[in-house]
């Protein structure tokens, strides 16, 4: 069985919210399609397990993903992509 394409992020990183640090990934660009938040199970867990949605990019979507409230990612799991 084939190992599934992965996509870089053309931007990742994180924002802060009322004091909390929020890890994001951007796949796509603006477009007329729009943009698709990905909403993961909660605290604690990670959006990895949504990242084949960022296919969706080659049907002109924006995909954004982010981690709910994470103090260290690094922690939780492994990269997405490895270098």
């Amino acid at each position: 069985m084939d190992k599934p394409k992965l996509i870089k992020a053309d931007k990742e990183g994180f924002v802060e919210v009322l004091g909390f640090k929020l890890f994001y990934r951007i796949f796509g660009e603006q477009n007329k399609k729009g943009v698709l938040l990905c909403l993961h199970g909660g605290p604690g867990a990670t959006h990895d397990y949504l990242s084949p949605l960022a296919d969706l990019t080659s049907f002109g979507y924006k995909v954004v993903m982010y981690d709910q409230l994470v103090e260290d990612r690094k922690c939780l799991v492994t990269p997405l992509i490895s270098q």
